[in-house]
């Protein structure tokens, strides 16, 4: 689970994206942390217009109960992808079995 927050970065003078990547129930544990070190390399190697590019990857220290909490530094996008691009073919639909066994496994998580 994540969540974005438009932020200002004042060394660079520019809106970035902060996405925080939220644990679900148990802190993350120091393996997902460099799953998501690993993953940020892979993608602030690519360059291409329909990848948001990465800035920086760091941890949020929540001072009560020792909580870190990872977050993305990412390029600013002021539109959703479908006001970006309008062109591409709408979402397709989950079939209901499918979702619910989606929402199983988000609970075992």
């Amino acid at each position: 689970m994540s969540t974005v927050y438009r932020a200002w970065d004042a060394d660079l003078q520019r809106v970035v994206a902060l996405k925080f990547l939220l644990p679900r129930g148990a802190p993350l544990d120091s393996h997902v942390g460099g799953l998501l070190q690993q993953e940020a390399r892979a993608i602030a190697r690519l360059n291409h217009e329909n990848i948001v590019r990465l800035f920086d990857v760091a941890e949020w220290h929540v001072e009560q109960g020792d909580l870190r909490v990872p977050f993305l530094v990412m390029e600013y996008l002021p539109q959703t992808l479908r006001q970006y691009r309008p062109q591409l073919p709408p979402p397709a639909e989950i079939p209901e079995e499918a979702e619910s066994s989606l929402r199983l496994d988000e609970n075992l998580l």
